[in-house]
């Protein structure tokens, strides 16, 4: 008596992770707060995707204040394309700088910087994803959604990430059911006035300049790695307040001579 002969078919189900570490560097090459929290983050998610079964492969995500800069621990842009075009890719996450919806500050072996847009990951990943972490200032401008399967989600960063609104910049968005569509072009117009505006960047400006002098300097008189986490952490605070009051005066009609001053 004949049996009933089944055909074997085999398919695998995606269960790994990346989670890459983009420049992180500072002007003044100091450690600050955002770029801690950044770390933070990164530790957090790995514990996070790891606790539910997910394979999440070893990447270079070492930091410290003393190695922050360190182009050893920063993703290439090969690894980052090896990562997106892995068939296994569940979930993935960057951090690092931003700019206009895009990640900054790829370097290559030839010196040569390269950034990761959104649009780069369409001849990239094999599938959309489960989820996709983009953490870097103005990250929220990029479509990164639209790589993210329905029932997923991106996590991206709303505007710039400051010592101010680090920990409550991020937004997530769901998958989304078909491709964005392309917005139409904004029609360019004449610039309105804004004297409160003008004095809010330059004193602000001014600002991050005096705290980069002051942290260059605590980091030439620091006895060791911890003296200078407290004098750095001590210096952002004092920052801290006197970007949030210029940022009072600014919100503030009433308050826009002061500012202005």
């Amino acid at each position: 008596m004949g049996g009933w002969e089944i055909e074997k078919i085999r398919f695998t189900v995606p269960n790994t992770a990346y989670i890459d570490k983009g420049d992180m560097t500072s002007k003044a090459g100091f450690a600050s707060p955002v770029m801690e929290m950044l770390s933070d983050r990164m530790d957090a998610v790995r514990k996070e995707w790891e606790a539910e079964g997910l394979f999440v492969a070893p990447g270079k995500v070492g930091w410290s204040w003393a190695n922050l800069g360190n182009g050893k621990l920063t993703a290439t842009p090969g690894e980052v394309m090896a990562h997106l075009r892995d068939s296994n890719l569940y979930r993935y996450m960057v951090a690092g700088h931003g700019a206009g919806g895009s990640m900054t500050g790829f370097t290559d072996a030839t010196g040569e910087t390269v950034d990761l847009a959104p649009g780069d990951l369409s001849g990239l990943l094999p599938h959309r994803i489960n989820e996709l972490r983009a953490y870097g200032c103005e990250s929220d401008i990029g479509s990164w959604s639209r790589h993210v399967a329905v029932g997923g989600q991106a996590v991206t960063a709303e505007g710039l990430i400051t010592a101010i609104n680090r920990l409550n910049c991020f937004v997530s968005r769901n998958g989304e059911a078909k491709p964005a569509m392309v917005p139409k072009p904004a029609v360019a117009s004449e610039p309105i006035p804004n004297p409160a505006r003008d004095a809010l960047i330059s004193k602000g400006l001014g600002a991050i300049k005096r705290m980069e002098e002051e942290i260059r300097r605590a980091k030439s008189e620091a006895k060791n790695d911890e003296e200078l986490k407290r004098a750095v952490q001590e210096i952002a605070k004092r920052y801290t307040l006197e970007t949030k009051r210029l940022t009072e005066q600014y919100t503030d009609p009433k308050q826009h001579d002061r500012l202005i001053r």
